[in-house]
This record gives structure tokens, C-alpha cells and sequence, in this order.
């Protein structure tokens, strides 16, 4: 461990004078650059180039899930309206069709359809809040 950092010390040490646009110390006896330099560099650029590489990776991913979530959002969305308002309709025509028969009277008739048009009113007030704070969380 303590290896370790050190390399990285003298890592950072030759980078910070390279850096400084100092290569005193870092040519060798020829005039060219240290052999060692250059590899720390090569490196340096092969870290970089994993890290850009990942990072472009998991941005192509994240893309690719908002675009579903979308895609299921909206598929929820219809599945939900679509049996809402199949409820809607069988009970309104249920209380419709009790009250052609005779068996509720004109009063049990508002009250029922009074419940009903309550109960989608809280439904698809629900439904809409719910998306309205899922849309304000994503942004």
C-alpha cells in the first residue's frame, strides 16, 4: 500500500513539473524525454480514454431507460383511462338501466350517480396529480 502511493507521489511529482513547463531533470543524457515519462503519460491519456469511454457508455444506457420509462409511462397511462372509463360507463349504465326498470326511484337515481361522478372526479384527480409530481421530479 504505502508502494503504492508513493508511486502515485512521484506520479503526481513528475506530472506537476512537466505541468510547469519545466523538463529539467526529466530528458536524459541524450536530450530526449525519460522513457519512464513517457509511459507515466501514456497512462495518464489510456485512464482518461477508459473513463470518457465509460462515461459515454452509461449516457447511451440512461438515454436508452428515460426512453422507456417514457414509453411504459405512457402505456400505463392509456391502460388507466381506458378501464376508467369502462368503469364510468358500466356503472352509470348500471344505475341508468335500474332506474328504466323501476327498481330505484328518481331520488336513489341522483344519489347514486352523484357517488359515481364523486368517485372518477377523486380517480382521475389522482391520476393527474400523480403525474404532475412525477413530471415536476424529473425536472
Amino acid at each position: 500500500m504505502a508502494n503504492a502511493e508513493e508511486e502515485i507521489k512521484k506520479d503526481l511529482e513528475k506530472i506537476d513539473k512537466l505541468a510547469d513547463g519545466g523538463t529539467e531533470g526529466l530528458e536524459n543524457r541524450n536530450g530526449s524525454l525519460d522513457p519512464e515519462l513517457i509511459r507515466l503519460i501514456e497512462r495518464g491519456v489510456n485512464a482518461i480514454e477508459t473513463l470518457g469511454d465509460r462515461y459515454i457508455a452509461y449516457k447511451e444506457k440512461s438515454d436508452e431507460y428515460a426512453k422507456e420509462v417514457e414509453l411504459r409511462k405512457y402505456k400505463y397511462w392509456t391502460i388507466a383511462v381506458v378501464l376508467v372509463t369502462a368503469l364510468a360507463v358500466v356503472l352509470l349504465g348500471g344505475v341508468l338501466y335500474l332506474a328504466n326498470v323501476k327498481v330505484l326511484s328518481s331520488e336513489g337515481v341522483s344519489f347514486l350517480l352523484g357517488t359515481i361522478a364523486g368517485y372518477l372526479f377523486s380517480v382521475f384527480g389522482g391520476l393527474i396529480s400523480s403525474a404532475l409530481k412525477s413530471k415536476e421530479s424529473e425536472a
